[in-house]
């Protein structure tokens, strides 16, 4: 049966006096739903920078893009619930994940954008004029970013170049068809997952996390209401109908 591992994540801590590369994407050491990709190469400050949300940060020699992090930002809480004050910042970061992963459960999907490796755990045995078609029982799939194979006595992973298209429909599993392979073994896909700017539900979904954080901030002092597996009713009535019954 093909399963799923989430991707280990590039991102690390930022430290201090420390060189980065362009391939390199840190997070701030106190949390402010974003992360940083290195555009300038150089050594890092000995000084804490001022991570800009929107803008570029210099620090020191390097300097840093900002990329989201979540789904639904702490500025766009933030002002949904219009709170201006920096104190619950880390709370309200912590509600959104919270929120975010609740609702992912109830509609048995991805919202936040990851990198996922879905590996098919039978031997597979194809000529380079056959293709195999795989069924991905994860939704939605934004793009494949690697195919990649492993002999049956194999212990590492060599990356393909193969044919690969995805089909999809609006609210269907997507299929994915490779092609050119005439080899027998193993072979794991690397996925990103997630929904997009493009999908047609995506600012429901993001109205649906900030009211949900916003129910958790306001119940935050009752334990059986934050632990609760249900869904407040007024956030599930505004779920679109066709996305909760298709998957």
């Amino acid at each position: 049966m093909p399963h799923f591992e989430i991707a280990p994540t590039p991102l690390i801590q930022w430290q201090p006096g420390t060189a980065y590369t362009e391939t390199s994407a840190v997070t701030p050491l106190i949390d402010n739903g974003m992360y940083y990709e290195c555009c300038t190469s150089g050594v890092s400050g000995t000084v804490l920078p001022e991570w800009d949300t929107i803008g570029k940060v210099v620090d020191g020699g390097v300097e840093w893009l900002p990329k989201q992090r979540y789904y639904v930002t702490l500025s766009e809480v933030k002002g949904f619930l219009r709170v201006s004050s920096e104190v619950d910042d880390q709370l309200l970061l912590m509600l959104i994940q919270s929120a975010t992963s609740r609702i992912e459960e109830y509609l048995n999907i991805d919202i936040a954008q990851k990198q996922v490796y879905l590996y098919l755990d039978t031997l597979l045995s194809c000529t380079a004029s056959e293709k195999v078609s795989i069924q991905v029982e994860r939704y939605p799939v934004v793009s494949i970013d690697a195919v990649e194979f492993k002999g049956e006595d194999d212990t590492n992973w060599d990356t393909l170049n193969l044919i690969t298209d995805i089909y999809r429909t609006s609210w269907e599993y997507p299929s994915i068809e490779l092609g050119g392979m005439d080899k027998v073994g193993y072979l794991r896909l690397l996925l990103t997952v997630g929904v997009t700017a493009s999908d047609g539900f995506g600012k429901v979904l993001k109205l649906a996390i900030m009211m949900y954080v916003a129910w958790l901030y306001e119940n935050r002092g009752d334990v059986d209401n934050l632990v609760s597996p249900s869904l407040p009713s007024d956030i599930r009535q505004i779920l679109p109908a066709s996305l909760i019954t298709a998957i």
